[in-house]
């Protein structure tokens, strides 16, 4: 018997999905997508249409979603993470966001060798 049923379950489920039977790895983030979306400062800035006062330690503050919301409000918009996280991760430069926060660039490498 599996420790994890429900997860044992969901895996056999998707492979009966699929012509091939592949390995599967699952990945659990532990951190809040909004402390990502900081270590890009500049996605930031070109998201919100204007120069608002984020700095790239934002990203390391224990609240990033707060930090995001208070933002949004000094550029007189609400932040919703469901709708402004999906379109401000497709302006962010990886790259850079990587080099500012580690648990992003530990996220990556995993994607990219399990």
């Amino acid at each position: 018997m599996t420790k994890y049923p429900l997860l044992a379950r969901f895996t056999e489920e998707v492979r009966s999905w699929t012509l091939f039977n592949f390995l599967m790895h699952y990945v659990v983030v532990g951190h809040a997508l909004e402390g990502w979306l900081l270590a890009d400062v500049e996605a930031v800035r070109r998201y919100l249409k204007g120069v608002v006062p984020v700095t790239p330690s934002a990203t390391l503050d224990c609240k990033p979603k707060e930090v995001m919301r208070g933002l949004f409000r000094k550029a007189g918009r609400n932040f919703l993470s469901d709708r402004d996280g999906p379109k401000m991760a497709e302006m962010m430069d990886l790259d850079k966001a990587s080099k500012r926060n580690k648990s992003l660039a530990t996220f990556r490498e995993i994607l990219r060798d399990p």
